[in-house]
């Protein structure tokens, strides 16, 4: 099967130590996903619009030290890119990779425990942060308003309408008002066209370093690493 793991471990949330709780309905996975906190939520909205994502599971395997300690821990997700490598995450706050509080040194047990079962089964593994995360203040809260338009578009996007936004962009960047001025979309449409071009991998949207409007700049993936 090319996807191990698609159905998530059930986690009651009193057994959880996330302080936040959200149900997000996933495009990528045509079903409900279930988060225990704002990290878990902000890496969701990553994988979710990461064209270079092609599946992922939140809370996939749950895994047990049969050895003396009996210890059980259950990943934050697992992740199948496109290019046919996969990945265990942890998400963490970086604070608990360093501090010696006794919730810091739970986290530290629980992610040697998870890297140590990884190493030994031949998967990889990656801790992630609000570090790894965000990036920029403006790159999650973008990041949302592009998946927002996502969700409401429910229609494909006319061959001929991607073709003439290429070879506009094929000149250079251009803001989204430039682009609204070739009337290449009606204009109640314009956003959705673009944030479902971005989720498909097929343009580049600067989100990094302004919050999203008129004058964000829009480019056409000349590579598969480009990011703005």
């Amino acid at each position: 099967m090319k996807y191990l793991y698609s159905t998530p471990i059930s986690m009651p949330r009193g057994t959880h130590y996330g302080s936040d709780y959200w149900i997000i309905y996933s495009k990528k996975l045509q079903r409900q996903v279930h988060l225990y906190s704002m990290l878990e939520h902000a890496n969701f909205i990553v994988l979710e619009m990461d064209s270079h994502v092609e599946y992922f599971c939140e809370q996939p395997l749950k895994i047990t030290d049969y050895n003396a300690s009996k210890q059980q821990s259950v990943f934050d997700f697992w992740v199948y890119f496109t290019n046919g490598t996969y990945e265990f995450q942890e998400i963490k706050y970086s604070s608990e990779l360093e501090e010696k509080t006794e919730s810091a040194l739970r986290s530290q047990k629980q992610i040697a425990f998870q890297n140590n079962w990884c190493k030994e089964q031949n998967h990889a593994y990656r801790v992630v942060t609000e570090k790894d995360l965000y990036k920029s203040e403006y790159y999650i809260n973008n990041l949302e308003i592009l998946y927002s338009f996502v969700l409401r578009q429910t229609t494909s996007i006319i061959p001929e309408k991607e073709k003439a936004l290429y070879e506009f962009l094929l000149t250079g960047s251009q803001t989204i008002s430039a682009i609204e001025k070739q009337a290449i979309f009606n204009e109640e449409s314009v956003m959705a066209n673009l944030a479902l071009l971005y989720y498909k991998g097929s343009i580049a949207i600067d989100i990094l370093h302004r919050p999203l409007d008129k004058k964000t700049e829009i480019g056409l993936c000349v590579s598969e690493n480009i990011i703005y």
